[in-house]
């Protein structure tokens, strides 16, 4: 249920790139910074009693990173879409789709959001490759051997949204290949394999990428009713992550910048949607759940638990 959210918008001042959102008594900020404009949205008190039950979930860094979960090519010596996941922790493991895991025979970007029960039992991931010229686990990663499955020991961020969109909405592997592709072209990144990790030794992107997540991330730290933004570059509003808690929100809040400033820093130009289209658009998303869920069906995806909604997207 993310009906019960709101976004204030009394004043807009864009001479200081500033958008100021009225919010009660107090202002809260919606926040430009070079290409990307970041719009908060607010829970109101009845959403957050309506989700105080709402569990905590570990996310698939601290998962990978503390050794709580392994992610493996398949015993068969690997598919491109399938991999197995196990979860040896006492928590449960939330993994949104979008997030790229690196090792492997080809580094892979997880398809859907999905939990991860405790109970150490392998369970299929549904995967999109993005490194097209690989397919060996001996890459100079620590994989030396290809008598044992593969793994995968290190998670990458969240992809920039246009190869997220090519597989939770397209759902094509030629068309995530070719996003990979542009995204590391118009980022004068190369690589012998054409993987989109790569990126991360490209000095000028992850300059810039820091630059973005230290500005955005300060803005966000004092805001405790946040659970989510609406993403503007250029003249696009780019999509809308929310969340079921503030908590799961600050979570996922550097893969959600990450991938927004991504396609900022690739193909954006600075914010130039007129308020009341971002407004229009708030309103058309939020205000019905039924039309929130066909949109959802169209062009973005979400987790539920049961009836509870802990993650929707919208691009």
């Amino acid at each position: 249920m993310f009906c019960l959210c709101y976004l204030h918008h009394q004043h807009l001042h864009n001479t200081t790139q500033k958008i100021l959102l009225s919010k009660a008594n107090k202002l809260s900020s919606g926040f430009v910074f070079k290409n990307l404009a970041l719009y908060p949205i607010h829970a109101k008190q009845s959403f957050v009693t309506a989700h105080k039950n709402v569990g905590k979930y570990l996310p698939l860094k601290k998962a990978i990173e503390n050794k709580k979960l392994k992610i493996t090519e398949m015993e068969s010596g690997g598919t491109v879409n399938t991999l197995y996941a196990q979860n040896s922790s006492n928590d449960t493991v939330i993994i949104l789709g979008g997030e790229i895991v690196k090792g492997g025979k080809q580094d892979r970007m997880i398809a859907q959001d999905v939990l991860i029960p405790p109970g150490n039992k392998k369970i299929n991931l549904s995967v999109y490759c993005v490194e097209q010229h690989r397919w060996s686990s001996n890459d100079s990663r620590g994989n030396a051997s290809n008598s044992a499955p593969a793994s995968f020991s290190t998670s990458y961020n969240m992809s920039g949204t246009e190869v997220r969109k090519a597989a939770l909405v397209n759902k094509n592997q030629s068309n995530v290949w070719q996003k990979v592709s542009e995204t590391n072209t118009k980022n004068n990144t190369t690589n012998a394999t054409g993987t989109y990790t790569a990126m991360d030794n490209n000095v000028g992107y992850k300059k810039d990428i820091d630059v973005y997540t230290a500005y955005f991330k300060k803005q966000f730290a004092m805001q405790s009713d946040v659970i989510g933004f609406i993403a503007v570059s250029g003249d696009k509003i780019l999509g809308c992550d929310l969340f079921a808690t503030n908590a799961l929100f600050t979570q996922q809040l550097d893969n959600l910048i990450n991938s927004f400033a991504t396609e900022a820093i690739t193909s954006g130009k600075k914010p130039a949607v007129a308020y009341n289209k971002i407004i229009a658009y708030y309103n058309d998303f939020l205000a019905d759940e039924t039309k929130q869920d066909e949109k959802i069906k169209n062009n973005g995806t979400q987790l539920k638990i049961k009836q509870t909604k802990l993650h929707i997207a919208h691009y």
